[in-house]
């Protein structure tokens, strides 16, 4: 998951985010999101 995200830019990651967020058929789909905009920005 970590090099997906390092291999993609800051904006796709929040656009997939975005994308996690709209469906709301699991949960953790969402902490996801959250976990990876935090690897992100660090």
């Amino acid at each position: 998951e970590a090099d997906f995200i390092l291999c993609c830019d800051l904006s796709v990651i929040v656009k997939l985010m975005q994308v996690s967020i709209e469906p709301v058929p699991g949960k953790k789909v969402e902490h996801n999101g959250v976990k990876i905009e935090l690897l992100g920005q660090i």
